[in-house]
């Protein structure tokens, strides 16, 4: 059986504020821990950047592309929701 190389892909995204990398952290810290056993995806908030790092034990490109394209839709999402969450405080305020 040929073994195959690993894929290791290193995202690093920055953010205007620590709080929104950690926001969005926790937001794939489930989906993080539904992997499969040959993929490993561990993510971190280091002040205002998030670091991803995506293993694929078994070298399936395909995978791992697949990985990245999921990952940076949840992103999309939850930044998305954190920007319509401050929109809505902030014009809650300004009624105030």
């Amino acid at each position: 059986m040929k073994k195959h190389g690993q894929v290791v892909i290193l995202i690093i995204l920055s953010f205007k504020s620590k709080n929104t990398a950690q926001s969005i952290n926790a937001s794939l810290t489930p989906d993080n821990e539904q992997s499969s056993p040959f993929l490993r995806v561990q993510s971190s908030a280091l002040g205002n950047e998030l670091h991803i790092l995506i293993i694929d034990s078994e070298g399936r490109i395909d995978r791992a592309k697949q990985t990245v394209n999921d990952i940076l839709r949840c992103i999309a999402a939850a930044y998305r929701s954190l920007d319509a969450i401050k929109t809505n405080l902030n014009s809650s305020n300004r009624s105030l």
